[in-house]
């Protein structure tokens, strides 16, 4: 098997060598191209005219994913990437064209894959040692996965299909950490390109919202919100439908943009061309009209969280006192300032509006619930509140209930022993990141590290309120932020010992 392997790496970069230089140097301008592109005209003309159009297509589709399985062989990081895009085109393609595609399946099968040519790739250069993955954020989430797999013999729990679905979905966020921490280690560009490319999707996703925002749904998207009446009650309110975006829904949509613009703002401090900062400028100010727009009261809480932790750490610089003055005062017009009639301005002010029915039953809720948190430590078992619930464990006491709160729902699930185990992993992901923020000399560092320290701060602010952890694209970025913070600790000094 090996020998196999090695062969294969030796022709590998034969083949790689040859098609860079027919595709990017020659661009297919020789006798070679030519015959390339007669042979795959014919080819399609041929098929389609036996084998019809739909067959045609699922056959090119076929070979176009074998020939993007070789190239996120080649390059590992392209498939995250494309994990990572597909969460901003695929709810919008269902809405257009009504139908269901299975995205989480999807990136589950693409985190699976790359772990898979990590590990062959490992195999290849006979190296068996995993030190990126040594450190304490994964040993937390390892421990919080093996909790997970022991709820299996919750004796509360009715079905073990929802468990399965939890666990499964545990594996895959494992596995997309496991990639991320491998391309820091092994390419340098990786997080460089990672960040940009999530500050560029945010404000592709942000300018959509503003278009909704300004110049209305388009109509099939007004059709698919009315196609599901609890959808229709959840998204038009008040008059006024609450954006969405790219993404899922306007929870989840609002969620994301508050995180990414806390994540994008500490890059203003960063020592770049007029011209960048000015589109950083653009991006966070379209980033924070979305989250409004939104219309998801979460994001309006983590943003003054993020920028709390965002401020404190970066109190003695002048720059921080500018920007902090800035969100202060912005914050306050927003919640007291002389605005009437607008529904966004409206929405962000029921966040301290202490008299709102619906916070009003979140907390009857939650203190009802309270004794069932205190008499089951190890909780009801995996999927078995709300929606969840009622399909996988429809006659179990919690079925049903809306925890509404991300902590909540792992208190009721998991027990206050999985919550502890919770909450000691997102302690240990910032206290990670706080220690490796002020050990670092280097300020490009200290920068990321402040960006998404103050990203993860407002999670688990979010998390009060709100259970989105699992969702994307936040899951894409959430759990590989814990590591990357975990990773970025400065070089050791060796010991001096004294003779």
């Amino acid at each position: 098997m090996y020998w196999i392997l090695k062969k294969y790496e030796g022709y590998k970069r034969k083949i790689l060598a040859s098609l860079y230089r027919f595709f990017f140097v020659e661009k297919m301008k020789s006798v070679h191209g030519a015959l390339f592109l007669t042979l795959v005209g014919v080819s399609i003309a041929y098929l389609d005219s036996k084998l019809g159009v739909k067959i045609s297509v699922i056959l090119f589709a076929l070979i176009g994913a074998v020939l993007f399985a070789f190239i996120c062989f080649l390059k590992i990081k392209y498939a995250y990437y494309v994990s990572f895009i597909l969460c901003f085109t695929f709810p919008i393609i269902e809405r257009r064209f009504n139908i269901d595609l299975p995205l989480s399946l999807i990136i589950q099968v693409l985190s699976f894959m790359m772990v898979f040519f990590i590990l062959i790739k490992k195999i290849v250069q006979k190296d068996f040692s995993f030190a990126f993955l040594r450190n304490n954020v994964t040993y937390a989430l390892l421990m919080l996965m093996g909790y997970n797999f022991l709820q299996g013999l919750n004796p509360n729990m009715e079905s073990y299909a929802g468990w399965g679905l939890v666990v499964k979905g545990s594996i895959g966020i494992f596995a997309v950490y496991f990639v991320v921490l491998y391309l820091i280690h092994e390419d340098s560009s990786f997080l460089n390109q990672f960040v940009k490319l999530w500050i560029l999707m945010a404000t592709i996703a942000a300018l959509y919202a503003c278009y909704q925002e300004w110049f209305g749904l388009f109509n099939f998207e007004i059709g698919w919100i009315r196609a599901d009446p609890l959808r229709f009650k959840r998204i038009f309110i008040k008059g006024a439908y609450r954006k969405f975006s790219l993404l899922s829904d306007p929870a989840n949509f609002g969620i994301f943009m508050a995180a990414s613009g806390l994540m994008a703002i500490p890059f203003l401090l960063k020592s770049i061309s007029m011209l960048k900062k000015l589109f950083l400028l653009i991006s966070v100010g379209l980033i924070i009209m979305a989250t409004g727009y939104s219309g998801t009261r979460t994001a309006y809480a983590m943003i003054p969280a993020g920028l709390v932790l965002f401020g404190l750490m970066t109190i003695n610089k002048s720059r921080t006192l500018y920007l902090s003055a800035a969100g202060v005062m912005l914050i306050a017009f927003v919640l007291f300032g002389p605005i009437h009639g607008n529904p966004t301005v409206h929405r962000v002010r029921t966040l301290i509006n202490q008299d709102d029915p619906s916070l009003n039953v979140r907390n009857v809720n939650r203190s009802n619930i309270q004794s069932y948190v205190n008499e089951h430590p190890i909780g009801g078992g995996l999927m078995t509140t709300g929606t969840g619930g009622l399909k996988y464990n429809p006659n179990h006491e919690l079925a049903g209930f809306p925890p509404d709160s991300g902590f909540l729902q792992t208190a009721l699930e998991t027990g206050y022993i999985g919550l502890f185990i919770n909450m000691l992993f997102f302690f240990i992901g910032l206290s990670s990141g706080i220690k490796n923020y002020y050990s670092s000399n280097d300020e490009n560092t200290k920068i990321l590290i402040l960006s998404l320290l103050s990203f993860l701060f407002a999670v688990c602010v979010g998390m009060y309120a709100q259970a989105f952890a699992g969702q994307l694209p936040i899951s894409l970025v959430l759990y590989p932020s814990m590591g990357i913070l975990a990773s970025l600790s400065p070089p050791r000094k060796p010991k001096v010992v004294a003779v």
